[in-house]
């Protein structure tokens, strides 16, 4: 038997008592590793209340559920309090959306077998083709991420018009949070959310970089920035943002040529920094589940 519906529940009565809880089943799970499908409709669900912002409880669920049509097919308010009295602490969340997961994957990996059975039984079928199969369905399976939404047009392009005017109330250029750099910044229009790469050769100041543009975005847009080294430590992190928030050369730092006029500033870039929502996480060999 490759599920357990007990442990679907957990997952998903745990996030009614803690919705904070949701982003961290959601690093494990989406809606195609539940077994059960009204547990991928509650799911799908919660992603729909969280990708709009909307707080996540029982009432909130309850109303995304009737208004969607939805509600009946779960098992109706009666199922969501029970989910939630069920499952009052989310403490052990991650162990219980890994073990969803992991039984998705046997799942997929059991009818991958009998689609490959099939396939070698079919006259003609060249065992390169069979390799290619497995391959391919198997990285499909380890890297599989949560799938597209289908977005109505009116509501996005009330979102879009929303933003163009608080874009406009600003005065500021873009939407973006800005570098710290203008002409990086006019090229971009802003860190968008997404992936952005800085790549280039050994020493060329790519960390660098990265500390200056995750400076400017604590310093100027007082957002958080959370900071993960797989190279520096901590310590040779701060060596580096003291200098940069200073103005002190970071030579000055390495050979201890200061004076007091240097220890004054660094001081007060030491106490600015105190104030920024700006963490470094000093551990090695972090993967991607850890940092999430």
């Amino acid at each position: 038997m490759f599920y357990s519906l007990d442990t679907e529940r957990a997952v998903l009565g745990a996030i009614l008592s803690e919705p904070s809880a949701y982003l961290r089943a959601a690093v494990f799970v989406q809606e195609v590793s539940f077994y059960r499908p009204p547990h991928r409709t509650l799911w799908r669900c919660y992603s729909a209340l969280y990708s709009r912002g909307v707080p996540l409880d029982l009432i909130t669920a309850t109303d995304e559920l009737r208004r969607v049509g939805k509600l009946d097919e779960v098992g109706g308010p009666v199922f969501l309090a029970d989910l939630a009295s069920e499952t009052p602490t989310a403490a052990n969340i991650e162990s219980w959306a890994g073990t969803v997961a992991e039984y998705a994957l046997k799942r997929e990996y059991l009818r991958l077998a009998f689609e490959v059975k099939s396939k070698l039984h079919e006259t003609g079928t060249r065992a390169e083709e069979v390799s290619a199969l497995i391959s391919a369905r198997v990285t499909q399976a380890l890297t599989r991420t949560a799938s597209g939404k289908t977005l109505e047009a009116g509501p996005l392009a009330s979102e879009v018009i929303r933003d163009l005017a608080e874009l406009v109330k600003s005065g500021r250029p873009f939407n973006g949070l800005a570098t710290g750099f203008p002409a990086l910044d006019r090229k971009l229009r802003g860190l968008k959310p997404g992936l952005h790469i800085i790549a280039g050769r050994p020493s060329m100041g790519k960390s660098q970089l990265a500390l200056d543009i995750a400076l400017a975005v604590a310093r100027r847009s007082r957002v958080g920035v959370g900071l993960v080294s797989l190279e520096m430590g901590s310590r040779e992190i701060m060596e580096r943002i003291l200098p940069a928030m200073s103005g002190v050369h970071g030579w000055r730092l390495k050979e201890g040529a200061l004076n007091r006029d240097h220890f004054n500033r660094l001081n007060h870039a030491a106490a600015e920094l105190s104030e920024l929502p700006f963490v470094i996480q000093d551990e090695a060999g972090l993967g991607i589940v850890e940092v999430c």
